[in-house]
This record gives structure tokens, C-alpha cells and sequence, in this order.
């Protein structure tokens, strides 16, 4: 992902990932995400979990996977992340 605009946060970064991802769920799952917005896959976790605590996604586990998906108010979050962000280009 681009430099953080705006005090823009990894958590952010972790929104728009999976705002972007939203068509393809195979990409949905910690590692994908991890390497997506290049920090490592313990700090992702981390923040997946604070995200999920906020009730912005919900994690399943597939087999051994955990897919991780946007609920809709955090559709709506990182939809208008996408949108301010893409303003800012």
C-alpha cells in the first residue's frame, strides 16, 4: 500500500485490503492480508483481532484458515476510507 495520508493508520490499511479484496475472498484470510499492507503477520493479527472488537469484521475459520470478512457497518467505514482516500490522490 501507498505512504499513510492524513495520520491514515496500518488499521486502515488492513480496512481498505479487504474493502479492495471484497470480490476475490480467497485473498481474505491473515497472511494475504499481512502481505498486502507489509507489516508482519503477527501485527496484522493483532490489529484483525482489535478490528474484530470493534465489530468491523468477523474472522471464520475454514479448515485451517481463518477468513477474515467485512461486516457491514465496516464495509460502510472502509468504503468511505476508500473515498477519502481517493479524493486525497
Amino acid at each position: 500500500m501507498e505512504q499513510n495520508i492524513l495520520g491514515f493508520t496500518k488499521t486502515t490499511d488492513i480496512m481498505l485490503a479487504l474493502y479492495y479484496n471484497n470480490l476475490d475472498t480467497r485473498r481474505n484470510f491473515s497472511s494475504a492480508i499481512a502481505k498486502r499492507t507489509k507489516m508482519t503477520y503477527s501485527h496484522a493479527v493483532k490489529l484483525i483481532y482489535r478490528i474484530r472488537d470493534l465489530n468491523l469484521v468477523t474472522i471464520t475459520k475454514e479448515g485451517r484458515i481463518k477468513k477474515i470478512h467485512l461486516t457491514p457497518k465496516g464495509k460502510e467505514i472502509a468504503r468511505k476510507l476508500a473515498k477519502m482516500k481517493e479524493l486525497l490522490k
